[in-house]
């Protein structure tokens, strides 16, 4: 294994209080959103996308809102671990995990199409506990469309996703990812 961060660096307990920060703000900014929309628990879930050797795969859980006759507003929080190509470094794969959070709109309820923007919350959580102040803040970010099929309380959703990688430790790129999710509502 290269000598990048991977899930196993060890990381101050204090990132803690900085790893709820940034999801209550996101919750602040999709709440207006979601309880106009008169929010109701969706599904929980796996997920995996694939770009050539660059991998992604954990477990998310969406919010989707009731909203007008066309579709509605959907908040989605994810926790992966992810292994990606540094080209600055001959190549070599590096392994992270971290957490997102997107907003988005779905059309449609069981057969149907949605989009979502998200950025890299355990980036900015990284940047804001590690970084010196001469540091600027590039966070991971990304532009999701996607179709699914929601069956009773099951769901499946194929997407592709333009991800914009940019780290501490991998060289920035961008390219589109394609993915697949899994879900469940309870």
């Amino acid at each position: 294994m290269d000598e990048n961060f991977s899930m196993f660096t060890p990381i101050k307990l204090s990132c803690t209080r900085l790893l709820l920060l940034p999801l209550m703000g996101l919750i602040i900014l999709c709440h207006p959103a979601l309880t106009y929309a008169k929010t109701k628990p969706s599904y929980v879930g796996t997920f995996g996308e694939q770009k050539d050797k660059n991998w992604l795969s954990g477990a998310y859980v969406r919010f989707n809102g009731e909203s007008d006759s066309i579709g509605f507003p959907t908040a989605r929080f994810s926790a992966f671990a992810a292994s990606v190509e540094n080209i600055e470094n001959n190549n070599k794969q590096t392994h992270f995990v971290t957490v997102d959070g997107s907003v988005g709109y779905q059309i449609g309820r069981q057969f149907y199409l949605y989009t979502d923007v998200g950025i890299d919350l355990g980036e900015i959580i990284a940047w804001l506990e590690f970084s010196d102040s001469d540091t600027s803040l590039d966070p991971d970010r990304y532009f999701t469309i996607g179709t699914g099929v929601a069956y009773g309380n099951i769901s499946v959703n194929l997407y592709t996703k333009y991800r914009h990688i940019s780290g501490y430790f991998v060289a920035k790129q961008s390219d589109w990812y394609q993915g697949l999710e899994l879900g469940m509502r309870f």
